[in-house]
């Protein structure tokens, strides 16, 4: 504003202050001759203009509120203060062996099972990251044994979980040999060594091994000589003969299977006790001799 000559030119110009905003130019009568904040005029006549200012309007904010079911297994962020129409990016990480399973509202409603949520902020919201547990593998137990220590070892038993696969493995022992795995019923269920087994539930599985005949069919009968033969107490008497003390007595069924062992005592007779075997025929083998020997009742 000013004096100035007819035809001068005036600048005028408009500065809001803080956060207003500049509205325009009314002349006296109230009308807006312009919108331009540096106006250049023509001074032809006296002339009032006034600058309008308007109060900048508040930017509208929000709250999102963000929180995690069991923060043991997960965390959250995004939360916090939004202009309204602004974008929040909420991001749920999972804990270990946890996994997310989806964002929740005030009312419990699931929204989204995007771990990653883009959301137009128009108003205070809740949401919560909801984590589930990892449901823990069905272990069962595979029971491994066999029908006799001296004649070998098996592995593979132990805790598995379902769905795995077991390997069993029968080992013999000297001159044993592996005959096949029993279930608990005492069916044989594979002769396969190892034994790949799917583990379903718990189950024993039980290696059977089988002596080696030592051709005892061969020897003399009647080569030893043992007494009383048949026996009904179970006390034989054997002739060592030259066999030194300290060598073995070994009792086979007729099948060729080791049953029992005892070992020659000093001097020209051993005593031994077979009243633990069965009753029925069994070969008796000292060094190169055998005998036949039944035990009755």
């Amino acid at each position: 504003g000013g004096v100035y000559a007819e035809g001068d030119t005036a600048t005028l110009t408009a500065v809001p202050t803080g956060t207003a905003t500049f509205a325009g130019w009314q002349n006296s009568a109230g009308e807006t001759v312009s919108t331009v904040d540096t106006l250049i005029i023509a001074v032809e006549s006296d002339a009032a203009l006034t600058a309008g200012i308007a109060a900048q309007t508040p930017t509208q904010t929000f709250t999102l509120y963000v929180s995690v079911y069991v923060r043991a297994m997960g965390s959250a962020t995004g939360g916090g203060v939004y202009a309204e129409g602004a974008t929040a990016t909420l991001t749920a990480v999972p804990t270990g062996t946890a996994t997310f399973a989806g964002w929740q509202n005030s009312v419990g409603e699931t929204v989204s099972t995007v771990d990653t949520l883009f959301i137009a902020v128009e108003r205070d919201t809740a949401l919560t990251a909801v984590f589930a547990a990892q449901p823990q593998p069905q272990t069962y137990t595979v029971t491994v044994s066999v029908n006799n220590q001296a004649w070998g070892s098996a592995t593979g038993g132990g805790a598995y979980a379902e769905g795995a696969t077991a390997t069993l493995t029968a080992v013999p022992a000297g001159t044993a040999t592996f005959a096949g795995w029993q279930n608990s019923a005492g069916e044989t269920v594979s002769t396969s060594n190892p034994y790949a087994v799917a583990v379903t539930g718990d189950v024993a599985f039980t290696a059977i091994f089988a002596a080696t005949s030592t051709g005892v069919g061969t020897l003399a009968a009647g080569s030893l000589t043992i007494y009383p033969n048949p026996t009904t107490g179970g006390r034989l008497t054997i002739e060592n003969g030259s066999v030194k003390p300290g060598e073995k007595i070994e009792v086979y069924s007729l099948s060729g299977s080791l049953v029992a062992t005892f070992a020659v005592t000093t001097g020209v007779q051993t005593v031994i006790n077979v009243s633990h075997l069965p009753h029925g025929a069994y070969i008796v083998k000292l060094g190169n001799r055998a005998a036949k020997i039944v035990i009755n009742g």
